[in-house]
C-alpha cells in the first residue's frame, strides 16, 4: 500500500506538470509550426516549484505537503513535451504530452520512478484557462487532473482518485509557481 501511496503522490504531481504552465517561458526547440492546440502545451516550458497538500481521503489518512521540481522542455522536433518532476522524497516523474491531430485530443503518458504508467486524456478550457485530465486503471480506479492556470506564473491543480464505488482515495490540491531567474 506503501508503494501505491507513493505512486499516487507522484500522479498527483503531475496534475501540476502540465501544468506548472506558463506562456511567455516557452522555449522553441524546433522552428517547425505547431498547431494552436500545440502551443496550449508550451504553457509548461520552463522551470517551476510545486507545494501540493495531500488531503484526508482513503490513502492519505492524515492530510501532509510535499513539495518538487518542474522541467519541462519540448523534444521530437517539438511534437511532444517531456516534464520531469522530483519530489523531495526523491522520487521522479517523466511525462510524455500531445495533441493527438487523429484523435482530436491530448494525450499524456506517465512514467514513474517505481515502474507504472498510465496514460491520460486532456481536455482543454481556453476561456476558463483550464485543462482537465481524465484517466482509468483496469482496477477499477479513475483519476481526475485540473490544473487552472491563474496567471502567468501560477498554476493551481486538484488531483482527485476514486475506487470503482466512487469512494475518494485521493485528493490533491498543489500550486505550482515558475522559478525566477
Amino acid at each position: 500500500m506503501r508503494s501505491l501511496i507513493k505512486t499516487m503522490i507522484v500522479v498527483a504531481a503531475v496534475g501540476v506538470y502540465m501544468l506548472s504552465a506558463f506562456p511567455g517561458e516557452a522555449q522553441e526547440a524546433t522552428t517547425i509550426q505547431r498547431s494552436p492546440e500545440q502551443k496550449v502545451l508550451d504553457r509548461g516550458l520552463g522551470k517551476s516549484h510545486q507545494t501540493l497538500t495531500f488531503l484526508k481521503a482513503e490513502w492519505t489518512p492524515k492530510e501532509t505537503r510535499e513539495t518538487g521540481t518542474v522541467s519541462c522542455t519540448r523534444i521530437l522536433n517539438g511534437q511532444f513535451v517531456e516534464t520531469e518532476l522530483e519530489l523531495s522524497d526523491g522520487s521522479t516523474l517523466l511525462m510524455l504530452a500531445t495533441y493527438d491531430t487523429q484523435r482530436k485530443c491530448y494525450r499524456r503518458w506517465e512514467f514513474h520512478s517505481n515502474g507504472q504508467a498510465t496514460e491520460k486524456v486532456g481536455i482543454w478550457d481556453a476561456d476558463a484557462k483550464c485543462m482537465t485530465w481524465s484517466g482509468s486503471a483496469d482496477n477499477g480506479l479513475t483519476s481526475t487532473t485540473t490544473d487552472r492556470y491563474v496567471d502567468a506564473d501560477t498554476l493551481e491543480s486538484r488531483l482527485v482518485i476514486k475506487d470503482r464505488n466512487g469512494k475518494v482515495c485521493l485528493h490533491v490540491e498543489a500550486k505550482t509557481t515558475r522559478a525566477k531567474h
